[in-house]
């Protein structure tokens, strides 16, 4: 099935501080919500009532409530919007789940906030709360690492370098596909929203209807997940040193993107710090690949034009061996012997020699 490709390393050269709290409950936010709109409408637009919380963040003032009742059609009034859920969700947040959407709701609302011209009247508090809710977002961030999670085997969002796999399952059927295999783009449009994927990663995205479960924080989520003795594909350089020591030495390419930590004859490659492809020809590296089961039953077998989910799935192990090279669209796995070619996530060929091979 064509010859045989060999890894990339093979085949080249050599906190800052946050907002302050004032925590209160629904009965409280409820309170408050009536007797602005009972002030508002004793005393019209009134000035002499001081400010409204509805969150444990920096007071929402009722110029900012006006915009976000009046303006709910435009980029600033729906940043608002979205920064009042975030807030008021925030005060019941506790497990990771919770504050990944946390997270998420301050991204949109920052999103929004940025589409403002410099133009508009509304640009400069616009440019005031970008700042205050990425400070918001940091917050949120930092309980997603340090928060338990509701449902440990499950990825409800997808990142910057994803598979196409999970942002399919996380986001379902898209409302159009559209690829150019010759430069091994592919782009999953949902309605304005556009995930473009690049040899089956997510490469970029335009979050235009806010409608795109993206998360900006973190390693990098796939279809496959370990445990917390074991890194993975699309595990940081940090994440990898922590669990698997002190590499013996290191190589830089040229180009300044691409790192190899060596251990023994093994060796984990990166791009832009995070793992792309790795040789565990020592049998040291502390990898995992085990699949998130995104379907009630996994496939016994696979075939061409499976997924990469699919492979992995059916032949219930770790790769010996993992090989990417998105300049010429290709990523290979290898189990022993024997290899799986794949291009943008899809199985393409493959050389059974060890007969190991779950196909069908």
């Amino acid at each position: 099935m064509g010859k045989k490709q060999s890894h990339p390393e093979l085949g080249q050269q050599d906190h800052e501080s946050l907002y302050s709290f004032q925590l209160k409950n629904r009965h409280q936010i409820l309170r408050e919500k009536l007797t602005w709109i009972i002030t508002g409408l004793g005393l019209g637009i009134a000035v002499t009532a001081g400010v409204i919380y509805f969150a444990p963040l920096t007071p929402l003032s009722r110029q900012d409530w006006s915009s976000t009742q009046s303006s709910t059609d435009n980029p600033f009034g729906q940043g608002l919007d979205y920064g009042m859920r975030a807030a008021e969700l925030t005060q019941s947040a506790e497990l990771k789940e919770d504050w990944i959407e946390v997270a998420m709701l301050w991204q949109n609302a920052i999103d929004r906030l940025k589409a403002i011209p410099s133009t508009s009247a509304e640009h400069a508090q616009a440019q005031q709360k970008i700042a205050e809710y990425g400070r918001n977002l940091k917050y949120a961030e930092s309980n997603i690492t340090t928060r338990p999670s509701g449902q440990p085997s499950k990825t409800n969002y997808w990142t910057l370098g994803s598979d196409r796999e999970l942002v399919l399952s996380t986001q379902g059927a898209p409302n159009q596909i559209r690829q150019v295999s010759a430069s091994c783009y592919e782009t999953l449009h949902y309605a304005n929203s556009v995930v473009e994927l690049e040899n089956g990663y997510v490469k970029s995205y335009d979050n235009f209807d806010n409608n795109l479960k993206v998360l900006e924080v973190g390693e990098t989520a796939l279809s496959t997940r370990n445990d917390n003795r074991h890194w993975s594909l699309g595990s940081t350089k940090d994440t990898v040193i922590q669990l698997q020591g002190t590499p013996d030495r290191s190589k830089d390419f040229e180009s300044e993107r691409f790192t190899t930590l060596y251990y023994g004859t093994s060796f984990v490659l990166f791009d832009q710090d995070r793992v792309i492809g790795y040789m565990n020809h020592d049998n040291n590296l502390n990898v995992s690949t085990v699949p998130a089961l995104l379907s009630s039953e996994a496939p016994q077998a696979w075939s061409l034009g499976s997924t990469r989910l699919e492979v992995l799935q059916a032949q219930e192990q770790t790769p010996q061996a993992v090989s990417r090279r998105d300049d010429s669209c290709e990523e290979i796995f290898h189990f022993g012997n024997s290899e799986v070619y794949f291009k943008q996530g899809l199985v393409t060929g493959y050389r059974n020699v060890d007969r190991n091979l779950k196909l069908r």
